[in-house]
Order: structure tokens, then C-alpha cells, then sequence
């Protein structure tokens, strides 16, 4: 065997044992186009939201009473854990 025909048979051999190497690869980093759209919508939602509080006539004081109602508190006071339990238990039941 001459010297070409082994160094002609070892390229053959690397080029089979890497032929599904990736690291030949070039990386291509993917696009999160569903990222950047909903990250969009929620930052524009949060800016129409800040801005009708800033330009709105809200009063306070006529929220509060509702804000701090028995029925509120209660629901604020249980863990959400609970919550969703109970919820389950009662859709199951039905």
C-alpha cells in the first residue's frame, strides 16, 4: 500500500467518523419570534395600563371601601394552594 492510498483510506475513515459529528456545524442561535411578540403585547398592555391610571379621574377613596371588603379579604387571606384545590373539588362534584 503506498503512502497516498493510506493517507487517502485514514481521511476516508475521519471523514466517516465525523460525518455526524456537530461540531463541524456552524451554531445558528434559533429566533423566539413568539418571545419577542407576547413580550411586546405585555409591554404595551403595562404602558395603556399606566396611562389610564395617570390620565383617569379614579377616586380613591369611593375604591377603597371596595378594595377592603370582608369578601376580598377572606379570598386574600387563604393560601393559593386552597384555592385551587377547593375550586377542583367543586368543579368534580358537580
Amino acid at each position: 500500500m503506498s503512502q497516498t492510498q493510506a493517507e487517502r483510506l485514514q481521511a476516508e475513515r475521519k471523514l466517516a467518523e465525523n460525518q455526524f459529528d456537530i461540531t463541524q456545524y456552524d451554531h445558528v442561535p434559533r429566533r423566539y419570534y413568539g418571545r419577542i411578540f407576547f413580550a411586546t403585547v405585555i409591554v404595551i398592555a403595562i404602558i395603556g395600563l399606566v396611562r389610564a391610571f395617570a390620565e383617569g379621574k379614579i377616586e380613591w377613596s369611593y375604591i377603597g371601601q371596595f378594595l377592603t371588603s370582608q369578601a376580598i379579604m377572606w379570598a386574600c387571606s387563604i393560601p393559593s394552594s386552597w384555592r385551587c384545590w377547593r375550586w377542583r373539588w367543586a368543579s368534580s362534584s358537580a
